[in-house]
C-alpha cells in the first residue's frame, strides 16, 4: 500500500460522513430486526472547483494512481481547523484500551479538553468526540466518541487534536476528470476510509 500525496482540495461541495455496516432484517410480522456491527468508516465526497490545467495535470496524476485500491490518500475532516485546547499533548492512559471510550491523560487540570464535535486522531484512526471531555485535578479524563477503536492503542500514544486524518481509497478501481473549453478541469471524487 502507498500513500499518494494529493494536491490541495478546495472543494465547492463536500460530503463527508460516517458508513456503518449495521443491516435492517424484516420479519414476516413486519417488525425490524437491526443487527449492530462494530465496523465503521468514514465516507468523502466532494466536487472541486473549476481547476486550471496545470492543478487538473496534478489531480489526473494522483487519480490514476489512486484507482488502484492498493494506494491511497490522507485527508481530515473538510472546513475543520483543529481542537480549540492547544495546552499540552493528550496520551493515551493505559493500554488494550477498545470501544467507543479512551482514558487520557496528560490534559491541563480541571479544563474541557475535547469538546463535543470535534475530532481526534489515535493510533491512526480518526474519531468524532460525542460528549465534552473534561479532565480531573490530575489531568486525566475519558473521551467518548464514534466509530468505535479498531485497534488498541499503546499507554503514552499521542492524541492528534490539531491536524487529525484518515486514510481513504477510492470508491471504484476507476478514477476519471472531464476537461472543458480553455482547459479547464471538472472534477469529483468519491472515496471511503480504509479500513
Amino acid at each position: 500500500m502507498a500513500e499518494i500525496i494529493i494536491p490541495e482540495i478546495l472543494a465547492s461541495s463536500v460530503s463527508f460522513g460516517l458508513l456503518r455496516a449495521d443491516v435492517e432484517t424484516e420479519l414476516l410480522t413486519g417488525a425490524s430486526v437491526f443487527t449492530e456491527f462494530t465496523k465503521a468508516g468514514w465516507t468523502y465526497q466532494a466536487q472541486l472547483v473549476v481547476q486550471t490545467e496545470a492543478q487538473g495535470r496534478a489531480w489526473a496524476v494522483a487519480f490514476a494512481q489512486l484507482s488502484r485500491f492498493s494506494n491511497h490518500f490522507k485527508a481530515g475532516p473538510p472546513a475543520y481547523a483543529g481542537a480549540v485546547y492547544t495546552a499540552t499533548i493528550l496520551q493515551v492512559d493505559g493500554a488494550g484500551q477498545l470501544g467507543t471510550s479512551l482514558n487520557i491523560k496528560n490534559g491541563a487540570l480541571s479544563t474541557t479538553v475535547i469538546r463535543a464535535g470535534e475530532y481526534f486522531e489515535v493510533n491512526g484512526e480518526l474519531k468524532l468526540a460525542v460528549t465534552d471531555c473534561v479532565t480531573n485535578g490530575s489531568g486525566l479524563g475519558a473521551v467518548t466518541f464514534e466509530p468505535a477503536l479498531r485497534q488498541s492503542p499503546a499507554n503514552s500514544s499521542n492524541i492528534n487534536l490539531a491536524t487529525p486524518k484518515a486514510k481513504f481509497r477510492l470508491t471504484s478501481p476507476q478514477a476519471s476528470w472531464r476537461v472543458e473549453p480553455g482547459k479547464f478541469y471538472i472534477i469529483n471524487f468519491d472515496s471511503v476510509e480504509l479500513l
